[in-house]
């Protein structure tokens, strides 16, 4: 049976507690449990530097006073070691008093700022609950030693061992960074991973604000709204606490109830219902069964004061995200709970109004109806709150109205780029300016992801640059303008998790001015679900980005930039074509010089010697293909066995011994200039081989036409004389010839002349069984030495490969 608490019971009040013994409970319970949290500050040296005044003794009296009670808690200091100032256990009014009298005992006397000893000792001992949370509180870098070598290691010794046990065993760690010089980074990190917040108190005046922040996150309370400065009591408020802080510090505050009765710091002395602490600018007023109806403060209230209940109807909220990135939803979980039981009657939740309501960045107030869907059947409103669109500090308020209670928790949500980026001139002067990306994913793999910075210069030029990474988990570029104007740089970020997942992430484009050094943010890119409702400017941001480019070359468009480019191509092509024709001509100068200065020679020859000229020009034919060696030095060819297709035709004339012996001398001389051809072509690197084995047709530019010696209607002769009258006819031929032969290998020599570009001029291009034919019938006209049987003469008979 469900009770609800009246002590002074209206008739509205009293009808609703009637009803409400009726209701049905949901069979599942989401109590909420009482934290436990742990308070971590810094005392090392530098403390007295950022915080004179020393105003974390107060900061931890208003958070120890604040603590429900059934929460535990404990209270550390940390310099070069980490001391438990006050000992964990269950929060009580012997264990506030003892809290408040240790906090006096906080100083700045440490000499190091040994972070990660301080984080496990204060967040891994004693851990028992699931809602474990960790405020700590620090100015500084992780100090350990003198040297920076080991305090590098130890700050990667807690980014890869000491979060990581946190996480495991559900402690979320709420960091709080005093002064510029506190590691930011590690703060971020830890609050990050763990899902808790992390604040910064620029100043000590912003130190108590900074405290109640974290606090909100690690002990969130149950509160009624405070409109300017009155608030509702309900009968089922067992017990309420105002924290109140004071718009004009020195005047008290006076509390005045619904029957008109005030309450103050002296007149609270002695009432066993009234608890109040005065700090230095806020008052901590508690009071036990409050009177039901409206209460006002009577002095005036600065922001952040607020009013914290105690009931049995209580309004719970499942534990939300702290940190979002941009363009992420929230995830809402409300129900609302009697008892610890999620009351599910329906003609009762039909009667509350339930709203989120969101406060912060460039969007303003939001609200959010979570009803609007209907109610739920097991009594538990589930809803995703819109876009985040905008980086900053939102304040979520979840508000139900049950008309005759009201009930309110408020939560607090960063919302971050996915990287932070900054940007800006050295620590001295004529130092490179720094680009520095900081990730706040927390599952990057630092070892595969990129970061690529592509900056504009002011005339138009374009740098792509790696940004190297650090053994802090960042990236760092050193970059140093050239120019005067303005800088556009881009970011483009290939991140690749732990879990292999990789996808790409562009940072908004941004400006910066040099030399002044100014930082010119673009404007950052809408969400698409803001880009719907207002279509033109989403158009016209392009057009413009667009035009861009133009206005920064300084009047040359980029088809400029592409014709100086083909332009060059051209160039390149036409020297190359040039030098190829330059060549060429080189490489056929020589052959035209060979084929005219044997012609000159032969000129002056007479009548009687043109069947020499003849047999000097197929000599010369068999010369040129040779490599310009000397056919008379070769000794090899006359040990080779040949064929010896003249002995068989000096068998058929013998007309004397002298004869053979002269006509074996020449046809030796020719198959030697053959055989030397050979093995020249064996050797040669042209394209085209000559080779008397192979089927002429291979060679693509021999001219068949220029071949003199195997025209139609002549006869074939070794010596191109029909009838040689006498032996010394024949020795004057042969002389003839060899000199020929000479002449010919000697102007290759000195001409440099190639064997395979004399071969296309002098080799026909014929097939094989026309040579043959051709041949046949050059043969056949041969004057008879003998009247013997004559036989058919082919290049099979003269092949210089035969043994």
């Amino acid at each position: 049976m469900i009770v609800i608490k009246a002590l002074r019971p209206s008739t509205r009040i009293l009808a609703l507690a009637i009803w409400l013994v009726c209701l049905p409970l949901a069979g599942q319970s989401y109590a909420q449990q009482a934290p436990d949290v742990r308070l971590v500050v810094d005392i090392s040296g530098s403390m007295k530097r950022n915080d004179p005044a020393n105003l974390r003794q107060p900061a931890v009296e208003l958070l120890v006073q604040l603590l429900p009670a059934g929460a535990e808690s404990s209270v550390w200091t940390f310099g070069q070691y980490a001391t438990e100032l006050v000992p964990h256990g269950p929060v009580d009014d012997n264990w506030k008093q003892t809290a408040v009298s240790k906090s006096g005992d906080i100083n700045s006397v440490g000499l190091f700022t040994n972070i990660g000893l301080a984080l496990e000792e204060a967040g891994l001992s004693d851990v028992s609950k699931d809602a474990t949370n960790v405020i700590i509180l620090t100015d500084g870098m992780v100090d350990i030693a003198k040297d920076p070598g080991v305090n590098e290691k130890e700050w990667r010794r807690i980014v890869d061992e000491v979060i990581p046990k946190l996480r495991r065993a559900g402690v979320r760690v709420h960091t709080i960074a005093l002064s510029d010089k506190a590691d930011s980074q590690l703060l971020n990190k830890l609050a990050l991973a763990t899902n808790g917040k992390a604040a910064t108190a620029k100043t000590a005046d912003e130190l108590m604000k900074a405290f109640l922040a974290t606090f909100d996150q690690a002990a969130p309370a149950e509160q009624v709204p405070l409109a300017e400065d009155r608030f509702a009591i309900d009968s089922s408020v067992e017990e309420f606490t105002a924290l109140v802080f004071r718009k004009d510090k020195v005047v008290p505050t006076v509390l005045q109830g619904p029957d008109g009765s005030r309450y103050s710091l002296v007149e609270a002395d002695g009432n066993p219902d009234v608890s109040w602490f005065s700090g230095l600018d806020y008052d901590l007023i508690t009071l036990q069964q409050p009177l039901e109806g409206e209460w006002q403060v009577l002095t005036g209230i600065a922001p952040d004061s607020r009013v914290t209940v105690v009931s049995n109807l209580n309004l719970v909220v499942k534990t939300m995200p702290t940190n979002l990135f941009r363009g992420q939803r929230l995830p809402v979980d409300v129900r609302l709970q009697e008892d610890g039981e999620t009351i599910t009657a329906m003609d009762f939740l039909q009667l509350v109004d339930l709203t989120a309501t969101t406060f912060g960045g460039d969007e303003g107030r939001q609200m959010m109806n979570m009803a609007q869907t209907g109610v739920p059947a097991n009594g538990i409103f589930r809803s995703r709150l819109p876009h985040f669109n905008q980086p900053g500090e939102y304040e979520l308020t979840i508000a139900l109205d049950g008309k005759s209670f009201q009930r309110q928790i408020k939560h607090s949500v960063t919302v971050r780029d996915a990287f932070a980026v900054e940007f800006g001139p050295g620590a001295q002067p004529g130092m490179p300016h720094e680009l520095s990306v900081t990730p706040f994913i927390q599952t990057i793999d630092f070892d595969e992801t990129s970061v690529i910075a592509l900056i504009k210069t002011p005339s138009g030029g374009t740098s792509i640059l790696p940004v190297p990474a650090t053994q802090v988990d960042d990236w760092l570029l050193k970059y140093s303008p050239k120019e005067e104007g303005v800088y556009t740089v881009n970011l483009t970020i290939d991140v690749v998790e732990t879990n292999g997942t990789g996808y790409e992430y562009n940072h908004p484009e941004f400006e910066f001015s040099y030399p002044e050094g100014e930082i010119i943010n673009a404007p950052e890119p809408q969400p698409p679900e803001q880009e719907e409702p207002e279509p033109e400017p989403a158009e016209d941001e392009p057009e413009e980005s667009e035009l861009e480019p133009e206005e920064d070359s300084s009047g040359l468009p980029w088809w400029i930039y592409v014709a100086l480019g083909v332009g060059n191509l051209l160039i390149f092509g036409l020297a190359y074509f040039a030098y190829r024709k330059l060549m060429g001509g080189k490489k056929d100068k020589p052959e035209d010089q060979e084929e005219k200065e044997p012609e000159q020679k032969e000129e002056p020859n007479t009548e009687e010697s043109e069947p020499e000229e003849e047999a000097a020009d197929d000599a010369l034919a068999m010369a040129d293909i040779d490599d310009g060696e000397d056919v008379a030095e070769e000794p090899e060819p006359e040990a080779e066995p040949e064929p010896e297709p003249e002995p068989e035709i000096a068998e058929e004339a013998e007309p004397d011994a002298a004869e053979m012996d002269d006509a074996s001398d020449l046809d030796e001389a020719v198959d030697e200039a053959v055989d030397d051809a050979t093995d020249a072509s064996e050797t040669a690197e042209e394209e085209d081989v000559f080779d008397l084995d192979q089927d002429t047709e291979s060679e693509p530019e021999e001219e068949p036409e220029e071949e003199p010696e195997l025209e139609e209607g002549e006869a074939f002769s070794l010596d191109q004389d029909p009838e040689p009258e006498t032996p010394q006819d024949l020795d004057e031929t042969a002389d003839t010839e060899d000199a020929g032969v000479d002449e010919a290998t000697d102007l290759a020599e000195d001409e440099e002349i190639e064997p395979a570009a004399e071969e296309e001029a002098e080799i026909p291009d014929a097939p094989m069984d026309d040579l043959e034919a051709m041949l046949a019938e050059a043969t056949a006209d041969l004057p008879d030495l003998d009247d013997e049987d004559d036989e058919e003469f082919t290049l099979e008979d003269w092949d210089p490969d035969k043994k």
